[in-house]
C-alpha cells in the first residue's frame, strides 16, 4: 500500500483510523475526543482471469460467462471498460454494479459476467 497518513494502518483487509479530533467551545477551552475508524477495504475475485473463445466463425456470436464476487465485507461499485483495440468485437453484461459485502451465505456478493464475442474480420482478436 502506498498510502502514509499519520494515525492510519492497514491491517488485514481493513484500514484503521486513530485520530484526534479538537472541539473548540466559544469560551476558548478544547476538549479533545479520540477519534476511532475501522474501514473495510473492497477484494474482488475473479473466477478466472481469461476468457477464451476459441475459434468462432465471422459474424457469428460466441459466449461466455464467469463470475465476479467481492470477498469483502465492505459493499462494491464496479465497472468493466474495454482497453485494447479490438474491443469492438466484444461486449459484456452486465457491465457495472454494485456488490454487496459478504457479510452472511444470503448476501448478493456475486455477480455473472457475460462476455459476447462477434468478429467482424478474419484473423486472430484479442480484447
Amino acid at each position: 500500500n502506498g498510502i502514509k497518513t499519520p494515525g492510519c494502518r492497514f491491517e488485514s483487509d481493513w484500514l484503521r483510523v486513530d485520530k484526534q479530533l479538537g472541539i473548540l467551545y466559544s469560551n476558548k477551552t478544547v476538549q479533545h475526543l479520540e477519534l476511532q475508524a475501522r474501514i473495510a477495504i473492497p477484494r474482488l475475485q475473479l473466477s478466472q482471469h481469461r476468457v477464451d473463445f476459441h475459434i468462432v466463425l465471422v459474424g457469428e456470436t460466441q459466449s461466455s460467462t464467469i463470475y465476479l464476487s467481492n470477498a469483502s465485507p465492505s459493499d462494491s461499485r464496479w465497472t468493466l471498460a474495454p482497453v485494447e483495440s479490438d474491443a469492438a468485437a466484444f461486449e459484456c453484461s452486465p457491465c457495472r454494479g454494485v456488490l454487496e459485502g459478504h457479510r452472511t451465505n444470503v448476501s448478493d456478493n456475486k455477480a455473472a459476467l457475460t462476455f459476447y464475442f462477434t468478429p467482424n474480420t478474419e484473423g486472430r482478436v484479442t480484447g
